[in-house]
């Protein structure tokens, strides 16, 4: 098993090994509480005369800090980026299960339509579709926890792509919400971007 932090397209190299098991399964627990960390796995297999395998597909687990609400009655806005195939989260209410207690609305804003399209799960709005690449606010009651871990697949380069909305010619601006490909590290602050 192969571990590397914030480098979700790395070349496994041994100082990546992190566990050798003799059976399929592993459970990492030293990489709870490091919210600035991503960490990205690979696997191969090692046959009896030492032949390993290719690696098997990039699998991620990426905490987020959360900010659940302050007080009952109160709601506290998050905003993440749902940057790994995270399997079983397809739409706003899927989303809010994987959070858990606490996720009372998921929000997200429409470039094309330049609207927000919210959810309260189970109960009112839309239930709109949430797709890798996609950036998401999550309003918070204070049952929230103050972490969620994403886990699930890497996407491959240019898996996700964003049709931007351009301003009017009267010169009015557009807003577009995105999360940063995981492929782009080059892209640290916002003259970068």
């Amino acid at each position: 098993v192969y571990r590397r932090a914030n480098h979700p397209y790395f070349d496994p190299t041994p100082s990546d090994v992190v566990a050798t098991p003799a059976s399929p399964g592993f459970t990492d627990r030293n990489i709870v509480g490091e919210p600035a960390q991503r960490y990205t796995y690979l696997v191969t297999a090692v046959d009896a005369t030492g032949t390993e395998s290719a690696p098997s597909n990039r699998v991620g687990a990426f905490e987020f800090a959360l900010t659940p609400a302050a007080a009952p009655g109160e709601r506290a806005y998050n905003l993440i980026a749902l940057n790994l195939e995270v399997p079983g989260v397809t739409d706003a209410d899927s989303l809010a299960a994987y959070v858990g207690p606490g996720a009372y609305m998921i929000v997200r804003y429409e470039a094309l339509t330049q609207e927000i399209t919210w959810r309260l799960p189970g109960l009112a709005g839309v239930n709109f579709a949430v797709t890798v690449g996609d950036a998401t606010f999550l309003s918070l009651d204070e049952r929230a926890p103050d972490v969620v871990w994403l886990v699930g697949g890497v996407p491959s380069i240019g898996a996700v792509r964003y049709k931007l909305t351009a301003g009017e010619p009267t010169g009015a601006c557009a807003y577009n919400m995105l999360s940063v490909p995981l492929h782009r590290g080059d892209l640290i602050d916002a003259d970068a971007m």
